[in-house]
């Protein structure tokens, strides 16, 4: 009897202090929860969920803990299973299920959120704004666009234009100190579209050059220059432009990347497009540039990257867009988040003619390289299937020759000034207004020999 007295009470001794010790390590880990010092709590409430699973209290703020320190993958999974006793648990799902791509179930998390709060709470708007986004990112999942990834390269943002191996084809980006201001010139370094810092907002505005200067930089439209427009690229067509901005309406979420066309019948921009998924995500991206010589493209995105760092993918540009269809939804969230891709090797477009001409090509044929359309540029004058447009193309090179002749008349003009300056004066802005109506001539006609030629390309390639 004395001896099992004596096993009740040690018996009664373990409990005692293991809830003790249980109390004390519960009362350490709600005070460093209490003070923000989720990494130390952390460790505390891994062991008392360890020691206690069934625990709603001691699971949900493990996954507090694991939200706040950024191990998000992990918290998604403890607040699965810390159950619905804490109704804040709805509202960091519907974040962390965004962040997996897993928008239906973030809508449906929001709303369980939702119906638990006041009609008249104010964080009614935040939530419905949210499920909003939700669904908008829904959508782009269900028509993420198929990719051929080059390669990728995680680089300092300051530094990540030094990724783009543009040719001299495409033109030229550059930019400030911190890569925060773009300039993007065209091959004939005629245009420039760059982007502007003014009342802690970016806007894109453009230039042409008129012989020795710059004329005024005009800002592109209001669709455009909505909120932080920047990272301007323009298509060697001279009028697919792309950019990235943080104020579209139908933004994923940060800077997301767009498309617009200039339509020259009513010297305007078409309404601006998102590019999508896997390109756009709710992160930043921006900055996509197309070589179509070399054809290959990039862009950069600081998704799942460290503060201050990039990564740059370089891809292959299609012609048209090809959605994934697949009925496995992991794999479809997995290709949006570019966690899986096909991968290529681009090649490069030299001509679209496949009869060599035995005899050798004039050297001025030979240096042409006159883009069509995205997939397609010519490198003679041979290469043209409309009659039309070959005839508008030999005006083309005429018009552009005349532009260097009207260079060389304006330097000879200019060291001719201080000797008569009001005759020289009057003759440079002559010949300033001739080069203007020349350019304007040299890119009307570019826009005719690109119609004509596209509509010879598609009228032999219809069944």
């Amino acid at each position: 009897m004395a001896h099992a007295f004596k096993s009740i009470l040690f018996i009664s001794f373990i409990l005692f202090f293991f809830c003790n010790a249980q109390a004390q390590s519960a009362s350490e880990a709600d005070n460093l929860f209490n003070k923000r010092q989720y990494s130390e709590a952390l460790e505390v409430y891994k062991q008392l969920v360890q020691k206690t699973p069934s625990s709603a209290l001691y699971r949900y703020r493990y996954a507090r803990c694991l939200y706040e320190i950024g191990e998000l993958d992990e918290a998604i999974i403890q607040f699965e299973k810390a159950g619905e006793r804490y109704p804040l648990r709805n509202f960091y799902l519907g974040e962390l299920y965004i962040y997996a791509y897993r928008f239906q179930e973030a809508i449906d998390a929001y709303n369980k959120y939702k119906v638990k709060l006041d009609k008249d709470d104010s964080r009614h708007a935040f939530i419905e704004q949210n499920i909003q986004k939700a669904a908008t990112l829904n959508n782009y999942l269900q028509r993420t666009v198929e990719i051929t990834i080059v390669d990728s390269i995680v680089i300092d943002k300051e530094d990540f234009l030094n990724a783009y191996k543009l040719s001299t084809q495409a033109g030229k980006i550059t930019a400030n100190k911190n890569a925060t201001e773009i300039t993007y010139t065209n091959q004939r370094n005629d245009r420039k579209h760059f982007s502007v810092l003014k009342d802690s907002t970016y806007s894109i505005m453009s230039a042409q050059k008129l012989l020795d200067s710059w004329s005024k930089a005009m800002p592109l439209p209001k669709n455009i220059n909505t909120h932080n427009a920047n990272y301007p690229f323009v298509m060697s067509d001279g009028i697919t432009i792309y950019y990235a901005t943080d104020g579209g309406n139908d933004g994923m979420g940060g800077y997301d990347i767009y498309i617009t066309r200039y339509n020259s019948a009513t010297d305007s921009y078409l309404n601006p497009e998102n590019v999508g998924m896997p390109v756009n995500s709710p992160d930043n991206d921006y900055m996509l540039a197309i070589d179509e010589v070399n054809n290959i493209g990039w862009f950069a995105t600081d998704r799942r990257q460290p503060e201050g760092k990039v990564i740059v993918y370089s891809f292959i540009p299609q012609t048209e867009k090809k959605y994934i269809k697949t009925n496995d939804e992991e794999y479809l969230r997995k290709a949006a988040q570019l966690l899986v891709y096909k991968t290529g090797t681009p090649k490069i477009i030299l001509s679209t003619n496949k009869k060599e001409s035995s005899k050798p090509k004039p050297q001025q044929e030979q240096e042409l390289n006159f883009p069509i359309n995205a997939t397609t540029v010519y490198h003679s004058i041979e290469d043209f299937q409309s009659e039309q447009a070959k005839q508008l193309f030999a005006h083309y090179l005429s018009l552009n020759d005349s532009i260097g002749k009207t260079q060389h008349t304006l330097n000879q003009l200019r060291s001719e000034f201080t000797h008569d300056e009001q005759t020289a004066t009057q003759k440079i802005l002559q010949l300033e207004k001739q080069t203007l109506d020349i350019r304007q001539q040299i890119k009307k006609t570019e826009l005719q020999i690109r119609q004509l030629e596209n509509q010879a390309i598609d009228s032999t390639t219809q069944p």
